[in-house]
């Protein structure tokens, strides 16, 4: 279910934006509150947050980070009648999703529906590619392991033909003294590299 908070102070606009969005099949969490705001992200029960420029004794400006530090992936699109060059700065510069104005008509609250609905692609997509990402790290971790197992059952091989063979190879070879050196080399250090792979 794709969860979304609406934390906005102003209430007529927070129960348009709840209507809106009930309407098209979202799970929506209203609050007027930044503690709730941010409960609602820890708990994890939405993934993308319409929010209000001012809230509590809070900022929108202060409030987007503390939200952004329990969910950094988490879209925000900010709602607000405000739309000061300095403020749309210092949101951005926090990792805003979207800047929109206030709704004041049907144009406005299209807008902000096609922001979510963007909000919540984006968050799909970043799914997908983390999923490539864990699948490519785990495809890298089984070929390291069975290359190690290859390695380890060709020493293992190696080894115990190296234990059975030394003395009739160096029995039957030219420079049997130089034949059965390399071969206590070799049984020296097979023990070392089969516990080290």
């Amino acid at each position: 279910m794709r969860g979304l908070l609406i934390a906005l102070q102003d209430m007529d606009c927070r129960k348009q934006m709840a209507e809106l969005f009930i309407e098209a099949g979202y799970n929506v969490i209203v609050t007027n509150s930044a503690t709730n705001a941010i409960s609602v992200i820890m708990k994890k029960s939405a993934q993308v947050v319409l929010l209000g420029s001012e809230f509590d004794a809070l900022t929108a400006a202060e409030l987007i980070p503390l939200l952004k530090q329990r969910n950094r992936n988490l879209p925000i699109i900010l709602v607000s009648a405000d739309a000061s060059l300095p403020l749309i700065r210092k949101v951005r510069s926090e990792g805003i999703f979207y800047h929109a104005l206030k709704p004041v008509d049907r144009e406005d609250k299209e807008v902000i529906r096609r922001a979510v609905e963007c909000a919540f692609e984006h968050l799909r997509q970043h799914k997908f590619h983390q999923a490539g990402l864990r699948e490519k790290l785990l495809n890298n971790i089984i070929k390291k392991e069975n290359a190690r197992k290859g390695t380890r059952i060709i020493l293992r091989t190696l080894a115990m033909l190296l234990v059975a063979v030394p003395n009739a190879f160096a029995a039957t070879t030219a420079g049997s003294t130089a034949a059965a050196h390399w071969c206590s080399l070799l049984l020296a250090f097979l023990p070392w590299s089969l516990s080290s792979s």
